[in-house]
């Protein structure tokens, strides 16, 4: 079922973005999960290429989420191969590229060198503690300066407090996500947030506390 569920996913997802637009909001990448079973067994990109013609979306505004293991495990070289050719096809496409729960997986800095990927999601394991454990704050700091120098962007996953962002944005983490910023919603409610003005991570602590982050869908640096 993780390939029709995958394809179902992503055509909600298309549709929501072209009804987002068409209700005025600002125009952000989608972001959706994509298994390492749908990413080898099913034609990704030649799906993601018909239904964004028919809606009249440019596939440059998805952005497809993968772990380290669905693409750089290799304990299985057909499937390996076949997932390294989805990305590639994937990338052709112009459909951005993230690696979620960065960190805790198969880490290899060879494919960040040889992969074009868009976003890094340090995982939140790393973000939790950040303020209080300099193990964490140590690796964190080196994820964010890495991807910088290879112009990647960075998300930090997780964020529940102001401390937690205030250090990111101390670190020069460009986004954030979590429950500070905003609980998941149904996607109707999701235009309401979009309509609203991003909060700007490059702001000190006391201009983002009193910005509030309950009308605010997502953190972005200027």
């Amino acid at each position: 079922l993780m390939v029709p569920i995958g394809d179902f996913v992503l055509q909600r997802a298309i549709e929501d973005a072209v009804r987002w637009r068409q209700e005025g909001g600002t125009l952000v990448p989608i972001a959706f999960n994509v298994s390492a079973v749908q990413l080898q067994r099913s034609n990704l990109a030649e799906n993601i290429s018909r239904l964004t013609r028919q809606y009249g979306l440019e596939p440059s505004l998805l952005q497809v989420e993968l772990t380290e293991g669905a693409v750089f495990e290799r304990r299985d070289a057909r499937n390996h191969d076949a997932s390294q050719d989805a990305v590639a096809s994937l990338r052709e496409l112009g459909v951005r590229i993230a690696i979620d729960d960065f960190g805790v997986g198969y880490s290899s800095l060879s494919y960040l060198k040889r992969w074009r990927v868009d976003a890094l999601k340090i995982d939140r394991s790393f973000v939790r503690d950040l303020v209080t454990d300099l193990s964490d704050l140590a690796i964190v700091s080196a994820i964010i300066a890495m991807a910088r120098h290879l112009h990647i962007e960075v998300v930090a996953e997780g964020i529940e407090g102001w401390q937690q962002l205030e250090k990111l944005r101390q670190l020069g983490c460009g986004f954030a996500q979590g429950y500070l910023i905003a609980r998941p919603a149904p996607a109707p409610d999701c235009a309401q947030y979009l309509s609203g003005k991003p909060l700007d991570l490059t702001q000190t602590l006391p201009a983002l506390e009193a910005t509030g982050s309950g009308d605010h869908f997502r953190v972005l640096q200027a």
